[in-house]
């Protein structure tokens, strides 16, 4: 999925697409699968990486976690280099944005989340991003 991903934000920004809309699809699918606890895998991802044996050798969820980040360091920057998003410390916010997101994942097949919960992060990240008086700055 990741890589999935990654290829659709290289093909957007060729296209010379908006940061702004890429950044809408990615946080519009993100929030509906903070939305979604039934499908979420993140407990079962979480037990199989905790193993001793697994866990000792070369860790795929890393590395998932790598490519995401260079993902979104690229739009981040294409957003920046368009003057879409504000400046912002790349490596901080990617942290708040996968942190966040797989955070209400895990606690969602825990505890009850607020559909809230997901809108205001998504909200907030958007505000991070998006510098005002942008084209696309409305929700």
């Amino acid at each position: 999925m990741t890589s999935e991903q990654d290829n659709e934000i290289d093909l957007k920004i060729e296209q010379n697409c908006s940061a702004v809309t890429i950044l809408d699809e990615i946080l519009n699918k993100y929030e509906n699968e903070m939305l979604d606890s039934q499908s979420s895998l993140s407990i079962a991802i979480y037990e199989y990486f905790s193993i001793r044996d697994i866990a000792t050798q070369s860790n795929t969820l890393y590395e998932q976690y790598l490519i995401s980040a260079n993902t979104w360091k690229k739009l981040m920057q294409y957003g920046m280099d368009r003057h879409e998003f504000n400046e912002v410390d790349i490596s901080a916010v990617f942290d708040l944005i996968v942190f966040s997101y797989q955070g209400v994942r895990m606690y969602s097949k825990l505890m009850p989340v607020d559909k809230a919960t997901p809108s205001g992060i998504i909200k907030e990240i958007r505000k991070i991003l998006v510098k005002r008086g942008s084209n696309s700055d409305t929700v």
